[in-house]
């Protein structure tokens, strides 16, 4: 498809380089083209990105970035999805194919292979031409990577191969085996840490390097490339709050699930052969960077001290604790920073030392193995908490002092009757006023488990409080620790059991109707059909679902 809009500017161009050697004496009867530019844009229009009776491979297409790019493709009618990796698909995973087949009608079709071994890559495409029959293959999405963040001076040989074999080797192995292949789209997940660098990613960079020239060379012989230099994702290996927040203090914020699918959309459309998409702090960024060109003359520490017995002790005097908390951060904070503990006041600011994200880590480990309290990632990497402010966020998580009432606290917490339910749930799991229980019959026209099931994913497809679950975050960022969120309805788990009969849908509906709101969506179905009714039970979590809703 992109090939056809590419001969279409080449003509267009064409057809100016003639005009332009026409006589201006005869150009009365001429097409003028004049308004012609060879900086004209033909982009695909939006609906024909995908082609409906074609297949797409995407290489980790089942996880992070790899599924947000399947079910792009899903959305837009793709016929058959392709996933390509070193391992079979977890349970979880085959819901969620089983969720795609329904919702979007797409064949998700999953293979293990490594894609650094080119003759099980062979074997593996050589079978897949087979099935497809008459399908083509019209996209290749490859997002195969792996980290190993060290310091350039611990960095062994093993160690820097790690993230590239995927990114080098991977990418060429692919190269080779769809040389032959008519291709719309060969994109390459690259990472923006290759061009803007990261002093822990030296070895990653180099890989996601490579793919940023590959796709280069690509276009010069004329096949289809692109790479993306992707910022940090809030899905995949950024998918953690702890890494998002200490790059939020860096100046990198993780980009949501919509800015991947809306970057994605334009990169196709636009078809510009490398595209970076990252949310940046750029004021923030080049202070960073100063500060490390200021600092990269501290050396690097290899052991820390024994702190697990250095936690202080209870007393009852409030400011002789806060001083054995303040005495307890300087000594975990000098083991990690390499400096002597006297050089730490109880004013100082961690950051002036060469706290960087990494060290960060470390410490809140240390803090978190001795004491058993989580330490906020941001009371470390604002640059505004002194060690004073530190040892009181401490002291305030054992007297339960924490009062946070900030509009970012209360966004997407769980309220005041969502929480008395949790209580419920968490004093006793079988608790029946935890649940709602709904039964329906239906008719023998209806009498069908597999019609009930679409139909039910289509009703929590509409019904966003049917996809929303309470995900645990970090001490004090959200009311109870707890924040909501809603799932897209390709990664829904939902449970749908069927039993031969009604007394066996009363023996087990006492184990299916518990219910863990961090992981399960609100909602169960137990099916029991007959040669002339069916019986349709809905159990609802009472977390999301009150009796209103219903």
């Amino acid at each position: 498809m992109q090939n056809q809009f590419k001969r279409a500017t080449r003509l267009i161009l064409e057809i100016k380089d003639v005009a332009s050697r026409i006589p201006q004496h005869v150009s009365e009867g001429i097409l003028n083209v004049s308004i012609l530019r060879e900086s004209i844009k033909i982009e695909i229009p939006s609906n024909m990105l995908i082609r409906k009776d074609s297949a797409y491979i995407v290489i980790g297409g089942l996880t992070g970035l790899g599924w947000e790019v399947t079910k792009l493709l899903a959305a837009r009618g793709a016929k058959i999805v392709i996933s390509l990796s070193r391992r079979f698909p977890s349970e979880v995973e085959n819901r969620r194919i089983e969720n795609i087949k329904r919702i979007r009608s797409t064949y998700l079709w999953h293979k293990k292979v490594d894609m650094a071994k080119k003759e099980d890559l062979d074997c593996v495409f050589a079978r897949l031409l087979r099935n497809l029959g008459i399908t083509k293959i019209r996209g290749i999405f490859h997002g195969a990577g792996v980290l190993r963040d060290t310091p350039v001076k611990r960095l062994t040989t093993e160690m820097f191969d790690v993230p590239l074999i995927p990114k080098v080797l991977g990418t060429w192995n692919l190269h080779r085996v769809t040389e032959n292949v008519d291709l719309d789209y060969f994109v390459m997940h690259s990472s923006i840490v290759s061009l803007l660098g990261n002093r822990a990613q030296s070895n990653y960079a180099a890989g996601n390097a490579f793919m940023d020239a590959f796709a280069h060379y690509r276009r010069s012989i004329g096949k289809a490339a692109q790479v993306i230099n992707w910022g940090l994702l809030s899905v995949g290996m950024g998918a953690d709050q702890n890494i998002q927040a200490i790059n939020a203090m860096n100046g990198f914020y993780a980009l949501s699930k919509h800015d991947i699918g809306n970057a994605m959309n334009c990169a196709l459309i636009t078809n510009k052969v490398q595209f970076a998409v990252a949310d940046l702090n750029t004021s923030l960024l080049g202070r960073k960077f100063e500060k490390h060109l200021e600092s990269s003359h501290i050396q690097l520490h290899d052991g820390h001290a024994d702190l697990v017995n250095a936690l202080p002790e209870h007393m009852e005097n409030k400011d002789q604790s806060l001083q054995s908390w303040v005495d307890f951060v300087k000594l975990c904070a000098a083991s990690i920073l390499s400096v002597d503990q006297s050089e730490i006041k109880d004013t100082s600011i961690l950051l002036d030392f060469g706290l960087d994200s990494q060290k960060a880590i470390e410490l809140i480990n240390y803090l978190f193995q001795s004491s058993q309290i989580r330490l906020a990632v941001v009371y470390l990497m604002t640059g505004k908490n002194t060690v004073t402010d530190i040892a009181g966020y401490f002291l305030s998580k054992l007297t339960k002092e924490d009062a946070t009432c900030d509009d970012d606290f209360i966004s997407e917490s769980p309220s005041s009757l969502e929480l008395h339910y949790f209580d419920l749930y968490e004093s006793d799991s079988n608790n029946p006023h935890f649940t709602i229980t709904l039964d329906f019959t239906a008719s023998w026209e209806l009498n069908s488990a597999e019609k009930w099931k679409t139909s039910l994913l289509n009703l929590i497809l509409i019904n966003p409080e049917l996809r929303t679950i309470f995900q645990k975050t970090e001490p004090g960022q959200k009311r109870a620790d707890k924040r909501k969120l809603v799932l897209d309805i390709e990664d829904v788990c939902f449970d749908f059991f069927k039993v031969s009969s009604n007394d066996e849908l009363q023996k087990v509906f006492k184990e299916v109707s518990k219910f863990d709101p961090h992981v399960d969506i609100p909602i169960k179905v137990m099916f029991w059909n007959s040669p002339t009714c069916g019986a349709l039970r809905l159990i609802l979590n009472h977390c999301c679902i009150d009796n209103g809703s219903v």
